[in-house]
């Protein structure tokens, strides 16, 4: 088993009603959205999770109101808390 260790920090009000949103949402728990979330950041910095604009395609399918709510929140919050 891999060895656990505790992270914490202080964000914004906001930022944390719409991290607790996600959470629920997606029936998660704060731990799991956390790594989920430095997992994420790290293979975008290692170019894993990147895709070049010439290899990109358009799709349309049609989700849940549910996913679709959860898809438009994710997207909120890469567009106001990105670093670009």
């Amino acid at each position: 088993m891999t060895e656990m260790k505790n992270i914490c920090g202080k964000i914004p009000k906001d930022l944390h009603e719409k991290v607790r949103e996600e959470i629920e949402l997606t029936e998660s728990s704060t731990q799991k959205f956390i790594q989920q979330v430095i997992e994420e950041h790290f293979e975008r910095l290692a170019g894993k999770g990147e895709m070049s604009m010439g290899t990109a395609r358009t799709i349309a399918v049609q989700v849940s109101d549910r996913k679709s709510t959860r898809l438009n929140s994710s997207h909120r919050y890469q567009r106001n808390y990105s670093r670009d």
